[in-house]
């Protein structure tokens, strides 16, 4: 019992050893390689490490670091800037594309534009009436002061630009090249020292003005001329449109006036034949109620026939200024169908027989054959 002991208690010995062995093995080997990692990373970036060694070379590491965050700061504010930009462009890009009134789509974009850019006062000049370029009207912005003189000629407004069809940038009102009307119009207290001007082109012609104002002296950069470089080539789009839509309702104006004219004209005219044709189909009817004989009566019926064919004639010119009012009635009565028939065949058979050929027709079948129509087109 003694010997099996002692082998037992070896045994359980020499196990605790392995197991404590292994486990040793398996926890300071990544200790081992942490340690060697560390050590390799030392020896690569050793060269590159500095030892601050004074207040000076602290100070030098504050101010690099803040140079770095103020450039940074600068570029998130550029990346802003750049970003309110294109969505600027994009509002007037969708609002130029858009269906909406020419006039309205323009001072949407002004506004949106005097906002970007954070100048005090914008207003734009548009023809006083439809069509008329002879004088311009100013409309100011909501948040802008309206001064008392709101129309100037559009001459002025020609010599504002001096023929450029380029934004303007003015930088001194004092040596604008202006009228008294101008510049009672835009700016009559003298408050505004700096404006930027876009000219606006339809039809060929310098057809609006937008303008913004600015109560400081201010220098031209490049970020804002682009931006009224852009808004003048989106609202000019607008200004054509408009000017397009202008010369088609002068058109349809003029057509309307010419169709006006065309029916009193027909309307006379027919008014003016009808009376003697009335005469002469009166003449004819008394000339029937006289003794005559087979051949001379049938020549005045058909003079009769003619007669009142020509008279519906007339009365279809005046139709058409009837259609035109819209107060055209469709007329429907019962007539004998071999009678019109008959009628028109007799009509026609004075010019048949001029040219040898014979015309012969035949309503046995019609009968006493009543239609609901209108006689006179059924005849046509």
């Amino acid at each position: 019992i003694r010997a099996h002991s002692v082998q037992l208690f070896a045994g359980i010995a020499a196990l605790s050893i392995l197991v404590s062995g292994v486990l040793l093995h398996y926890a300071v080997r990544p200790l081992r390689d942490l340690r060697n990692e560390a050590a390799e990373l030392a020896a690569r970036f050793a060269g590159k490490v500095h030892v601050l060694r004074s207040a000076n070379e602290v100070a030098d590491l504050k101010n690099s670091f803040e140079g770095v965050r103020e450039a940074t700061t600068a570029y998130a504010r550029r990346l802003e800037e750049q970003g309110a930009t294109q969505s600027l462009m994009v509002f007037c890009a969708q609002t130029a594309n858009r269906n909406a009134a020419a006039e309205s789509a323009l001072f949407d974009i002004m506004d949106r534009v005097r906002a970007h850019i954070a100048w005090p006062a914008a207003c734009l000049a548009l023809p006083a009436s439809a069509g008329d370029t002879g004088e311009f009207r100013v409309q100011w912005d909501a948040s802008s002061p309206t001064p008392a003189a709101s129309h100037f000629p559009a001459a002025d407004a020609e010599a504002l630009c001096g023929g450029s069809r380029v934004p303007l940038w003015l930088d001194d009102t004092a040596e604008w090249r202006m009228s008294a009307r101008l510049r009672s119009a835009f700016d009559p207290e003298s408050r505004y020292p700096t404006a930027a001007v876009i000219p606006l082109i339809g039809g060929g012609r310098l057809a609006a003005l937008m303008a913004f104002f600015h109560d400081q002296r201010l220098t031209s950069n490049s970020s804002l001329n682009d931006i009224l470089w852009y808004v003048m080539q989106e609202c000019s789009q607008i200004v054509e449109r408009r000017a397009s839509e202008i010369e088609l309702r002068l058109a349809k104006d003029s057509a309307d006036a010419a169709n006006r004219a065309k029916s009193e004209f027909l309307a006379n005219m027919s008014h003016e034949i009808r009376t003697p044709m009335n005469g002469i189909l009166g003449v004819t009817e008394l000339l029937l109620n006289t003794p005559l004989d087979a051949e001379q009566r049938r020549l005045a019926v058909t003079v009769l026939n003619s007669g009142e064919s020509l008279l519906h004639i007339l009365n279809d010119i005046l139709d058409f200024s009837r259609i035109e009012a819209g107060r055209l009635v469709l007329e429907e009565a019962p007539f004998d169908a071999a009678v019109v028939v008959a009628e028109t065949c007799e009509l026609l058979a004075t010019q048949a027989l001029e040219k040898t050929v014979r015309l012969d027709w035949k309503t046995d079948r019609l009968g006493q054959l009543l239609v609901v129509d209108n006689a006179y087109r059924f005849r046509q």
